[in-house]
């Protein structure tokens, strides 16, 4: 989109939703309409699930 699009509202976000007890690493990259779980923990471009906790 050009920069007039932006600025008329045409584009939108969509949410990123984190779980409780989730950490993301230094850098990690979450692109919008990703929904991460409970007691996750993410690093990498992009991100993924290293490691889970109970």
């Amino acid at each position: 989109m050009d920069s007039s699009q932006r600025f008329e509202g045409l584009e939108y976000a969509k949410p990123i939703v984190v779980g409780d007890n989730s950490w993301l690493g230094a850098g990690a990259t979450v692109i919008g309409g990703v929904t991460l779980g409970d007691n996750v923990v993410l690093a990498g471009v992009p991100a993924r699930v290293i490691r889970t906790f109970t």
